[in-house]
């Protein structure tokens, strides 16, 4: 490097070691290290006014060995000999960069493992805008090959014994392999670094060609006889090496080759540098670029640049996927302005302008609106990049579509939304506790019911702090054994003290709430008010005799049972629909009488009868279908319920009805025949919602479009636009069926495979009793061989 290249460099370094504004302040060594930590040709770094190294970069640690943990806080004298320290060298220089501004220098410093190399450096004093000093900043250049050069030059001067000692001498002394080549090329000296690379001994290699001990002979001889021939050096060849029996395994080394004048060309010298480090860490970088690149495209997010200064943007593909631009354009700033969604760009902007001019991370979520008038929700983030004078140069970010996420989002909040509104609207109390019986949910009834304002200051309180003492130790029984044994408490009556100190009477289950591991995490209670009904229930006795009365005015089949399930009482459909008098009914097992059977004719035992077992066991039984039997042994179909009834608490029999469904099973029929007369019906059938959406498809259609009904379920019919017909032609069909008419006509669409047809159509609008549309029904036929005649 020439000596105006080495000053841009040393100003180079001092600019990056020193901002030019002290308003930066603890910003400056963060810049420092950015401008600098990726040179690895210099040793940069900073010290403070006592000469203690403050920053240490990568060009740093591969010139001395020293890692930034290990010299980072100690005096830069360590990198000195100690007879250059014990003569106060190192204080002179930091005194003379201090009166100077900057001092230059060619000396001897030492590697972490006590070699010695040939250093040029250059300390400048660094100071604030008030003119106090802050540190020095040094920048290093090993030049111990330059130097052996010029000491070859100068040594071939002198006596031939005496030049070859002191050429040895420097050989020896250096840390990278070097040799001298003679014209023939055989080697003339080699040092020991040198025999070491090529893992042979000195007397192996001098007096032979170097064909004869280097596996890269075609490089190393095409080299010297260039510089032979020419007298121009040959830099930096890099030679790579993989033997097989070596530990280290790969090798990578750098050669260099200098002409040997005296005073023409009579020699090549070599210089070796082993840079298999360097090399294995290039690889470690590259490799780290590619996981950062393969987990930035497996997440799906795309990278974006900004030049400010001068307005150039660089998006990759999913960038400009994100924000609907064309891959092949490449994008401004007004471009992606006018993506944004018009509501979103006035905080857009002020986010990126405070990224730019606060020094703020740009983080927002906003809509943007595509060609084809879609709105998609981005994140984008990004993080700007200043000169010394704190100006912006440069923003830098990644993007992410997460529209199917805000979707998702808006989804669960309406879900949540519809909940919350559903359980405060319920009359039952409903709430959810912890395993320390603390409330963590509740519905508005259960916040009314214990005299808090709200839901929410229930939270976090337990029974004991509304509730008396006695109530609320039998509520912490119940729940400790739900919590601790897993089982849920059923449809318990328990009382219940209102706020106004009323005693009620709640029907409550309790049951155990787990995570998805199966461990339990709290409970989820559910009382009902049966205040009323309690009381009813002490009326039963005379709301009995008046049902019987009722009874005999039913069309529906209703029976009265004793505590044993014989029957004490039919009313006339009974007898109209079964065939036995009232008399014949009174004192039977209902069960054996006509329900003996099952429908296929199999014996159905009592003791399986749930309807036999309401007497019995007091549970209700409600809507069976099932079939009972007439006097003359035909089947009756019926759907029935049975019930307990009680009288102070006491079970005193059970009520039994039956509504013949014989008509409404042969209407079901009926319709089952018109459901399979419509599905292998030739034409095309498609049921559409109010909104157009496909809910039902025949086989036909299938055939005629090439989707199967699980392709088009939920979708809309325009999947089969050929593109044939207009928006006016759509917009005057969906007009027609909306009020309510017929629409008839022919059009023609495109199958699946995207092979086009043509039929003819008729959609009918479903009115549900005369009011709003609910469905239409589309029967399409297949024309098109009709057409093309």
């Amino acid at each position: 490097m020439n000596a105006k290249g080495q000053q841009k460099l040393r100003d180079k370094g001092k600019s990056q070691a020193l901002p030019s504004t002290a308003e930066q302040g603890a910003g400056a060594e963060e810049s420092f290290r950015l401008l600098v930590s990726d040179i690895t040709d210099y040793a940069i770094f900073m010290l403070d006014p006592s000469g203690a190294v403050v920053s240490w970069n990568e060009g740093a640690r591969r010139m001395t060995g020293h890692r930034a943990e290990e010299i980072l806080c100690q005096n830069i004298s360590r990198l000195y000999p100690s007879e250059d320290n014990m003569e106060g060298g190192l204080p002179n220089r930091l005194q003379k960069a201090l009166a100077e501004g900057r001092v230059e220098e060619e000396g001897w410093w030492i590697r972490k493992d006590g070699t010695q190399f040939w250093a040029e450096t250059v300390i400048t004093a660094l100071r604030d805008a008030t003119g106090r000093l802050r540190g020095f900043a040094t920048v290093a250049r090993d030049i111990t090959h330059r130097k052996l050069a010029q000491e070859q030059l100068r040594v071939s001067a002198m006596s031939s014994d005496r030049k070859l000692t002191k050429l040895r001498s420097i050989y020896n002394q250096a840390p990278v392999g070097l040799a001298y080549v003679n014209a023939e090329l055989c080697y003339g000296i080699v040092n020991e670094r040198m025999a070491e690379m090529e893992r042979r001994s000195i007397a192996e290699i001098v007096g032979h060609t170097v064909r004869e001990v280097t596996s890269h002979a075609d490089e190393l001889e095409a080299a010297c006889r260039k510089v032979l021939e020419t007298g121009e050096p040959v830099l930096n060849l890099e030679l790579h090496d993989t033997p097989p029996d070596h530990p280290a395994g790969e090798r990578w080394r750098m050669a260099s080759f200098h002409p040997i004048r005296d005073p023409d060309i009579c020699g090549v010298n070599i210089v070796v540098r082993d840079i298999t480090e360097r090399k294995l860490s290039q690889e470690e970088a590259r490799v780290s670029r590619e996981r950062l690149l393969l987990t930035i495209e497996s997440a799906g997010v795309g990278t974006w640049t900004w030049d400010v200064a001068r307005d150039e943007h660089s998006w990759d593909e999913r960038c400009k996927a994100a924000y609907g631009i064309p891959t092949d354009r490449t994008p401004s700033y007004l471009d992606f302005r006018n993506a944004i969604h018009p509501e979103d760009r006035v905080k857009t902007h002020q986010a990126v302008s405070l990224a730019l001019t606060e020094h703020k991370d740009y983080d927002i979520e906003h809509r943007v609106v595509w060609r084809d008038g879609s709105v998609h929700w981005l994140h984008a983030r990004g993080r700007a990049i200043y000169d010394e004078a704190g100006k912006p140069i440069q923003m830098a970010g990644v993007v992410m579509d997460i529209t199917d996420i805000k979707q998702t989002r808006e989804e669960l909040d309406r879900e949540r939304l519809l909940l919350r509104t559903l359980l405060d609207r319920l009359p039952d109390y409903i709430y959810v506790k912890d395993t320390e019986r603390r409330f963590v949910a509740a519905n508005t009834a259960t916040a009314r019911i214990m005299g808090a304002a709200s839901p929410e200051d229930l939270l976090g309180k337990k029974d004991e702090d509304f509730y008396p003492e006695q109530q609320s130790a039998e509520y912490r029984t119940d729940e400790e054994q739900v919590l601790r044994t897993g089982q849920p408490l059923l449809n318990k009556d328990e009382p219940h003290t209102d706020r106004n100190g009323n005693v009620r009477t709640v029907m409550t289950t309790k049951v155990p709430l787990k995570d998805w591991y199966g461990k339990t995490i709290g409970l989820v209670g559910i009382s009902r008010d049966i205040s009323e009904r309690k009381e009813a229930e002490e009326k039963l006795h005379y709301q009995l005799l008046v049902t019987q009365a009722i009874t005999h005015q039913s069309n529906d089949t209703i029976f009265i049972l004793d505590e044993h399930g014989r029957a004490t009482s039919a009313n006339p459909q009974a007898e109209k629909v079964f065939g036995y008098t009232a008399d014949e009914f009174k004192g039977q097992i209902l069960h054996n009488l006509i329900h003996h059977h099952h429908a296929n004719g199999r014996e159905f035992p009592e003791a399986s009868c749930p309807l036999a077992r309401v007497s019995s066991h007091g549970r209700a039984v409600r809507g069976i279908e099932t079939v009972f039997f007439r006097k003359d042994g035909s089947a009756v179909p019926v759907v029935c319920s049975c019930w307990p009834l009680e009288v102070n608490g006491k079970r005193v029999g059970a009520v039994f009805h039956a509504v013949d469904i014989t008509e409404r099973k042969r209407a079901e029929d009926r319709l089952r025949a018109l459901t399979t007369a419509i599905e292998s019906a030739a034409n095309a059938i498609l049921i559409a919602d109010r909104h157009g959406n496909i809910e039902w498809v025949n086989d036909a259609f299938t055939r005629l479009t090439g989707y199967s009904s699980d392709e088009v379920i939920g979708q809309n019919p325009r999947v089969l636009k050929s593109g044939h017909q207009d928006s006016v032609f759509y917009e005057q069909l969906w007009k027609t069926v909306q009020s309510g008419h017929p629409w008839h006509g022919t059009l023609v669409n495109k199958r699946k495979d995207g092979s086009l047809y043509t039929e003819e159509m008729t959609i009918t609008p479903v009115c549900v009793g005369g009011g709003d549309i609910t469905h239409f029904i589309a029967i399409k036929e297949d024309v098109t061989g009709r057409e093309n005649l």
